[in-house]
């Protein structure tokens, strides 16, 4: 369970910087992103993901949010 919550962890922090970085990243780099990541999920047995369009622009508006002060909290969902 502990390293499920530490890719997930990990997952939230390379997401967030893909979107601070460039707010227009195309279909094209989200398969790459998605694809490579899910090649080293399988190497330790994992399910693939896949891309959710909501949850996205949830975690875009959460880091807008928190760009001023970057402070790691839970978001306390929707």
């Amino acid at each position: 369970m502990a390293f499920n919550t530490k890719l997930l962890l990990a997952i939230c922090c390379v997401s967030l910087v893909f979107t601070l970085v460039s707010t227009n990243i195309s279909k094209e780099e989200i398969d790459g992103f998605i694809e490579e990541h899910n090649k080293a999920r399988k190497e330790v047995g994992n399910k693939p993901l896949k891309w959710n369009t909501t949850l996205a622009q949830y975690a875009q508006e959460y880091a807008n949010k928190r760009v001023d002060d970057c402070a790691m909290e839970h978001s306390r969902g929707h």
